[in-house]
């Protein structure tokens, strides 16, 4: 019989993961990032949970450890360099999923969301009615807004996202280098080379990794966007530079640590990285458009942006020719409503940059330019949604 003590620890970042990443199958090294501390030989097991993390009446750590047990079976074949089944990749994406909203991270930045999306709200209904926003309103806000939702409720949703990824192909890459990977206690990251500020679960261009080994890469992407690997399960590779491009992605997404095999894969982080790190943590949750009265809001997912190119992630040359500012990210399923914005864009571009001095003396296409970009990226998409 488990008793309640039994589940009193519960991890957000499984047992079974970070069991991937000892040095003699009971220690990894940490990472501390707010103390710049390093910790060559600590307990797996002490690390990424909170008491308590999903509730005290322990129904969702039994969920999870039902699920992980599966997840467990397919990381084996995985290491083993075996086949998968359909099945199996169904476990993959259903790990990805959880994993990326089950964090302490997560949830304090769905936190952050609401706070913002309540104190903006707060300021445009305050100003409808001609009352100052102070800062008690504002304190009220933030307060209201810690009881919306808790780390297990969050964790209800998961199941509805799936079918996003369905399309998605997965390419499984050993690393062959001197360097190896590490990993944190936000493991799992989504990525657009595309459209880098674009990571939705529809989005074209949608990458989602995660190293499931000090020396392997599981890569979930989109494979009409990035075709180099498609069909193909298992990839060597002997790149150190993308062994350290993927460390430094770990550096930006991670929470409080990193977690190696080896503390010395701590040594060669990139400074890069740790720039890069502090931008992406300083970008606004929520951002809104308009009035003071009236406005548009706009939820941002937690990103994880670090300019540099992956081999997984070459775009194919349809894509690859149009200009940055042309871009979109449109559904990879048809959407009609897309269709027409991505026709019209042409015509509306050139002429609301036109509009703004600031954004004119930024940009350096001209107005011809910027309506062939839009028009090659309506024909790309049109192309891409008729692929198979």
């Amino acid at each position: 019989m488990i008793t309640l003590a039994e589940n009193k620890k519960q991890h957000f970042v499984p047992k079974l993961y970070l069991r991937n990443f000892t040095h003699d199958r009971q220690k990894i090294s940490v990472y501390n990032i707010a103390r710049s501390q390093t910790y060559a030989s600590v307990p797996y097991e002490s690390q990424c949970y909170k008491n308590y993390y999903y509730g005290s009446d322990t129904i969702w750590e039994k969920r999870l450890s039902s699920m992980e047990t599966e997840w467990g079976v397919v990381f084996q074949k995985i290491l083993s360099n075996c086949a998968l089944s359909e099945t199996d990749i169904h476990s993959i994406r259903q790990f990805i999923l959880y994993q990326l909203q089950r964090t302490v991270a997560s949830n304090e930045y769905f936190l952050q969301q609401k706070e913002e999306f309540l104190v903006e709200q707060g300021k445009m209904l305050y100003s409808q009615r001609g009352i100052p926003f102070d800062k008690s309103a504002e304190a009220l806000c933030k307060e209201h807004a810690k009881g919306i939702i808790s780390p297990a409720e969050w964790l209800e949703c998961v199941d509805e996202f799936l079918p996003y990824l369905d399309d998605l192909e997965t390419v499984i890459i050993e690393y062959r280098t001197d360097n190896e990977l590490i990993t944190s206690d936000v493991p799992v990251i989504a990525i657009n080379p595309f459209h880098q500020p674009s990571i939705g679960y529809a989005c074209m261009g949608l990458i989602i990794l995660f190293p499931i080994s000090s020396s392997k890469l599981v890569v979930m992407y989109d494979g009409k966007m990035y075709p180099k690997n498609r069909g193909q399960l298992y990839q060597t590779s002997t790149d150190e530079n993308e062994v350290s491009n993927l460390n430094a992605l770990q550096v930006i997404s991670a929470d409080k640590i990193l977690i190696a095999k080896q503390d010395s894969s701590f040594l060669n982080l990139p400074d890069s990285a740790w720039e890069a790190r502090k931008t992406n943590r300083e970008q606004s949750a929520m951002s809104s458009l308009g009035s003071d009265d009236q406005k548009l809001f706009i939820a941002s997912p937690r990103k994880v942006i670090y300019h540099c190119n992956f081999s997984f992630g070459a775009v194919c040359h349809r894509f690859k020719r149009i200009p940055f500012l042309c871009r979109e990210a449109p559904p990879r399923k048809w959407d009609i409503e897309w269709e027409k914005k991505l026709n019209l864009k042409d015509q509306i571009l050139p002429t609301a940059i036109s509009l703004s001095p600031k954004l004119n003396a930024e940009t350096e296409l001209s107005k011809k330019e910027i309506r062939r970009g839009c028009q090659r990226m309506a024909t790309a998409a049109k192309v891409y949604w008729t692929q198979h």
